[in-house]
């Protein structure tokens, strides 16, 4: 989020003069979840899926690093 921060919130497109402000109250209808970036928005997140998937990981990525050392050192 960091990296795209305000930047990934603002917009080129002009205002809408004529749009109905929701700083006091909501606008009626419903607006959806996105709005006028949903198709820069993302479903996942790379740190979440490690996260959730983390033993995984653990379980083949450890030894497959090890294996990889192991090859490393062998060949020296």
């Amino acid at each position: 989020m960091a990296k795209y921060g305000i930047e990934g919130q603002l917009t080129n497109e002009q205002e809408d003069p004529h749009r109905k402000d929701n700083l006091w109250e909501p606008v009626p209808g419903d607006p959806g979840i996105y709005g006028d970036f949903k198709d820069r928005a993302q479903d996942y997140s790379t740190f979440d899926q490690i996260y959730e998937h983390k033993k995984v990981i653990g379980v083949f990525g450890v030894p497959m690093l090890g294996v990889s050392i192991l090859t490393r050192i062998m060949k020296s």
